[in-house]
């Protein structure tokens, strides 16, 4: 998922890859034929990502959900489907979910939450080995909270699995990961 920045003011909103190709089919086809939409960006999506924003992370699952059903295989929805299930307490939900997506797709959200969610059930070893695929050079606080956990663990240390958890979830709330 990109940011993107256009004419009309929808700076910051996510787009996937998939959006941004059905928008450039749509531009060319023209308004009429592409059922209104030009900007590749369905309104449901944009929704739910205002939900998701303010807290909403039930109602936002709902929307996710509701999209999921006319577009199955959108990975992207799918992982913020999966990350508000998380922060909605859901966490048995939101591993599976997070688990769909990366079985099909590389995603760096996806991997994040689903070794939160391991944390959150005390897998730390299952939770590293889900975090080995987040590299993200762009969030070195969440990267850098992950490598002490890893450490700690390979230096034989004990970690209480809540308390680590807790130190990644507050860097990716701090970075808006």
């Amino acid at each position: 998922m990109k940011e993107t920045h256009d004419a009309k003011g929808l700076s910051g909103a996510k787009v996937s890859r998939r959006g941004l190709l059905l928008g450039l089919v749509n531009r060319f086809r023209g308004p009429e034929e592409a059922g209104g939409q030009v900007t590749g960006i369905a309104p449901e999506s944009l929704q739910a990502d205002a939900l998701a924003a303010s807290g909403e992370y039930a109602q936002a699952a709902a929307s996710y959900r509701g999209i999921l059903g006319q577009s199955p295989e959108a990975h992207d929805i799918r992982a913020k489907l999966g990350w508000c299930l998380y922060k909605a307490g859901r966490i048995v939900q939101a591993k599976v979910e997070l688990q769909r997506v990366l079985r099909k797709a590389e995603s760096r959200l996806a991997s994040l939450y689903l070794g939160l969610c391991l944390t959150r059930e005390g897998k730390l070893e299952a939770a590293l080995k889900a975090w080995q695929n987040y590299f993200n050079p762009d969030e070195p606080e969440i990267m850098r909270e992950i490598n002490l956990i890893r450490a700690r663990l390979e230096s034989g240390q004990t970690l209480e699995p809540q308390a680590a958890a807790d130190q990644v979830e507050a860097a990716a709330d701090r970075s808006k990961a």
